[in-house]
This record gives structure tokens, C-alpha cells and sequence, in this order.
């Protein structure tokens, strides 16, 4: 993920709002959906291929406490 994210200011003029599939530093290829992204990695790459599924746009780190982890339910 690393690398996808270093990779955002060369990727955005290109595909800005699109969804790639990337693997060792490079776009394999571009989707208009999240879902076709994913089919098709999974179709080259299996489930364990190493692959990052993304959007290209500014990425948003949402931080979670351990309270929602640990949450008490019921």
C-alpha cells in the first residue's frame, strides 16, 4: 500500500477517480468500479497475489479507537 500511496502524484493525472489494480510499483490495470477492480485482480493475481485495489484520489486515514474493537455488544 506503501507504494500505491508514494505513487498517487503520478498516478492522479492519469486516473484520477478510477480504480487500479496495482502490483510492485505499477498500475496492471484501470476500472471504472470497485468490483470490476477487484474481479479482475483476483482473475490475474488469486487471493493471495499481493495486489492493491484502489481508488485513485487523495487517500483519508480514518483512525479508530481500540474502544470500537473492543466494543461491549448485547
Amino acid at each position: 500500500m506503501r507504494r500505491f500511496e508514494a505513487s498517487l502524484p503520478r498516478l492522479k493525472p492519469l486516473y484520477a477517480d478510477r480504480w487500479v489494480v496495482f502490483r510492485e510499483g505499477e498500475v496492471v490495470s484501470v476500472h471504472d468500479s470497485e468490483e470490476d477492480a477487484y474481479r479482475a485482480g483476483l482473475a490475474k493475481f488469486g487471493r493471495q497475489g499481493g495486489q492493491v485495489i484502489a481508488r485513485v484520489a487523495d487517500q483519508i486515514a480514518v483512525p479508530l479507537s481500540a474502544a470500537v474493537v473492543y466494543q461491549k455488544r448485547g
